[in-house]
């Protein structure tokens, strides 16, 4: 899977390094195991552990292409937001603000400026609502499969 990271403009590098994380963390939980949810904005969060026991909220939006995400901004979790995550969930490629279809700049720095301001209880109401959404289901599918069901679910957003 290609996975393309914004660019801050203000220091012109992936903006997932101003929280101290890697492309490689990144890449890890959004290949991963974990829970996939619908986020803020359109976006969805990725929700999962690295190998070296960190737990991240990937914020990203899918491409058209079912085998490309663009990942928007990561954190790593802690306390309430940590909790969340069941203890079974678990460098560089190519990088532009090449945005995805109908996202541009402002809409990414909206995503960012929900998820900058966050508290920690902020953060973990929105993961537990997203848990609980009625109309969501939870369901464990093949990780080879996962561009496939993200596309479904971009294409049927898009209707």
């Amino acid at each position: 899977m290609e996975i393309r990271f914004y660019i801050d403009p203000t220091t012109d590098l992936p903006h997932i390094y101003e929280h101290g994380l890697t492309a490689e963390e990144v890449t890890e939980v959004l290949l991963g195991n974990g829970e996939d949810l619908p986020a803020k904005r359109g976006s969805r969060m990725k929700l999962g552990q690295t190998g070296t026991g960190r737990y991240l909220q990937v914020i990203y939006v899918p491409d058209e292409d079912p085998n490309s995400v663009f990942a928007i901004t990561s954190y790593e979790l802690h306390g309430k937001g940590q909790d969340c995550l069941s203890p079974t969930a678990t460098e560089e490629k190519a990088m532009s603000n090449a945005f995805p279809k109908g996202w541009n700049e402002e809409r990414v720095r909206q995503v960012l400026a929900h998820y900058e301001s966050q508290s920690e209880d902020e953060q973990f109401a929105e993961i537990e609502a997203a848990l609980e959404q009625e109309d969501t289901i939870m369901m464990a599918i093949p990780a080879k499969l996962a561009p496939e069901v993200r596309a479904l679910i971009a294409r049927k957003q898009e209707k």
